[in-house]
């Protein structure tokens, strides 16, 4: 039997049980680092007071698109940061020069997504409070 007469893996349906198992183990990640990620909860926070300050001013469309992306992108990469520090202490549990390296290059991205975020909201949201003490 040659490689191309190799049965063909059976594509995998994607039942709504299989979501639903799929979203089940998204919100346990989620959850696992909002518990053990000091990090995670500052930025969970962030996002909650971004949001109820754009319900409180009113935001256009635009402005919700960007607030809503620098959150998510804040998100993304704490939890991507997450997961590479949880894999690199489980591979290699000693200290590691290069694994510090690992490490902090993922922070350095979770630190330049907030500091766009944060650039962004103040973008958006100082002239709001100008006006509003005006």
């Amino acid at each position: 039997m040659t490689p191309t007469d190799s049965p063909q893996p059976q594509k995998r349906r994607n039942t709504l049980t299989d979501i639903s198992k799929a979203l089940g183990h998204a919100l346990s990640g989620f959850c696992f680092a909002l518990h053990s990620e000091p990090h995670m909860r500052f930025h969970v926070i962030a996002a909650c007071v971004a949001s109820l300050l754009g319900i409180f001013f009113g935001l256009s469309a635009l402005e919700w698109a960007l607030i809503s992306a620098s959150i998510g992108i804040v998100m993304l990469t704490e939890l991507l940061n997450t997961a590479v520090e949880i894999t690199l202490d489980a591979c290699i549990p000693t200290y590691h020069p290069k694994v510090k390296a690992a490490k902090d290059v993922a922070a350095a991205a979770v630190w330049i997504a907030a500091l766009m975020a944060s650039t962004i909201g103040s973008l958006i949201f100082i002239p709001k409070f100008v006006r509003l003490l005006a």
